[in-house]
């Protein structure tokens, strides 16, 4: 079972459950157009002009000081800021730039950053990065501009090999045996349900075995599924509203 930093997961936890909504307001109205059970994910207010500013310059700041410019391709015409405040009550405000990958998923990979509403000090930033060869992807974790872990997944979602980064910069290799992933338990009827909808529904494979390493802990430490749900909701950015539905077809 892989062991991300376990005294700082509850802030990560924290982090995912804030940015629970963020992303493609398009795809949020997904849930809403069903006709079968609803969701409770809603879309969260878009903040735009010159009270988005300050959040975006901010944003690219941080992600020149934690190298991820410099490492990565960011699509800065596509910054969103939202209001997670006026929604979720939490005095957050979140602001995300898309990375550019190769996967052709969009907003697969981000990076992200939660500020506090009242004084604009930075709670957290995120990112997820994707790399795509032939069939194979690599997902790649960052927490506060620091490499968390990085998994090697098939198309088909299954997790072939990855490492963590330890606290002393060192790196451990685990197996998809020590990888408590979205096939964890075969007896857990939600999960199999609330995979195969995610799936049906056209959430690519290899961001569903992402999801499964990322929200391990989570779904030790809070309830499941609930807890589960709401930290897949986050890594699937851009497919939230899909997650929520996903979520109350199977619960």
């Amino acid at each position: 079972m892989i062991k991300v930093f376990k005294k700082s997961w509850h802030r990560l936890v924290a982090a995912l459950l804030t940015i629970a909504i963020l992303a493609s307001p398009g795809i949020m109205g997904f849930a809403a157009a069903s006709t079968a059970k609803s969701s409770p994910i809603k879309q969260i207010p878009v903040i735009t002009g010159k009270d988005a500013i300050q959040y975006e310059n901010s944003l690219i700041k941080l992600a020149d000081s934690q190298g991820i410019s410099a490492e990565y391709q960011l699509n800065k015409d596509n910054i969103l800021v939202q209001d997670l405040d006026a929604a979720l009550g939490d005095g957050i405000i979140s602001a995300s730039i898309p990375i550019i990958d190769n996967t052709g998923v969009k907003r697969s990979s981000f990076f992200s950053a939660l500020f506090n509403k009242k004084d604009g000090t930075l709670i957290q930033t995120m990112a997820f990065v994707y790399n795509k060869t032939g069939e194979i992807y690599e997902g790649t974790y960052l927490q506060n501009g620091a490499k968390i872990f990085c998994l090697t997944i098939q198309k088909n979602g299954e997790i072939i090999s990855g490492y963590k980064v330890n606290p002393d910069g060192t790196t451990t290799n685990f197996t998809p045996e020590e990888t408590v992933n979205l096939h964890m338990s075969a007896k857990n009827v939600f999960w199999d349900c609330w995979r195969n909808c995610l799936l049906s529904q056209g959430v690519p494979a290899f961001l569903v075995g992402m999801v499964g390493a990322t929200c391990t802990l989570v779904c030790i430490d809070l309830p499941n599924p609930p807890g589960c749900v709401i930290c897949a909701a986050a890594v699937l950015i851009g497919f939230e509203g899909i997650a929520g539905y996903c979520m109350y077809q199977c619960w």
